[in-house]
Parts: C-alpha cells; sequence; structure tokens
C-alpha cells in the first residue's frame, strides 16, 4: 500500500514539482507572441493544481478508499496548491526577468 503526503511534505514535493515544469516551459511561452504570453501565467496556475490533486488521490486510487479521504481533500489539495502556485509564480517570474535581460541589447 501507497503511503499518503504529510501537508508539508506535500506542499514541498508540489512547490518544486510546479517550479521545475514552469522554469521549463516559461521560455517556451515567453518566447512567443503577445497572443500566446498568457499561457505562462496559465502554466502557472494550472500545473500546480494538476501536481497537488494527483499527490492527493492516487494513493487512494491503488489502495481501499477511505472514507474521511474526500473530507480533507479540500484542504489539503488547497495548500499544496498554494505553495505549488506561489513557487511556480516565482519561477515563471524570476525566469522572465532573466530572458529579458538576455535579450536586451547590449550598450
Amino acid at each position: 500500500m501507497m503511503a499518503t503526503f504529510s501537508l508539508g511534505s506535500g506542499a514541498a514535493i508540489t512547490a518544486a514539482a510546479s517550479a521545475v515544469l514552469v522554469w521549463w516551459a516559461t521560455p517556451r511561452a515567453l518566447a512567443a507572441d503577445a497572443t500566446v504570453r498568457p499561457l505562462a501565467w496559465v502554466l502557472s496556475i494550472g500545473v500546480p493544481l494538476v501536481i497537488s490533486y494527483g499527490l492527493y488521490w492516487v494513493p487512494f486510487w491503488f489502495s481501499a478508499f477511505s472514507d474521511q479521504a474526500s473530507l480533507w481533500a479540500d484542504l489539503v489539495i488547497g495548500v499544496w496548491f498554494v505553495a505549488g502556485a506561489v513557487a511556480a509564480a516565482l519561477a515563471m517570474l524570476w525566469r522572465a526577468r532573466r530572458l529579458r535581460r538576455a535579450l536586451r541589447p547590449h550598450r
């Protein structure tokens, strides 16, 4: 049986994974034209949501369902999502700043 994550460890895993995925995907979204740039913000919200939802429910999908799992889902997924969204937004902003600095003409 798979063990579930604690509130802190799940938040840390969600934050790290979200930051890495958004860091990797941001240059592709920011390098595109202006109509695709909002994709970077969608990634910074969508990636942590998918990761936190999956991290919470995967252990229950492969084992016996716990009646209390759905009672705690909103709180746990919410905390993990906020941790991941903050990390992803910071990673995206940092990456965008570095890309702007690299693309700025040298004087």
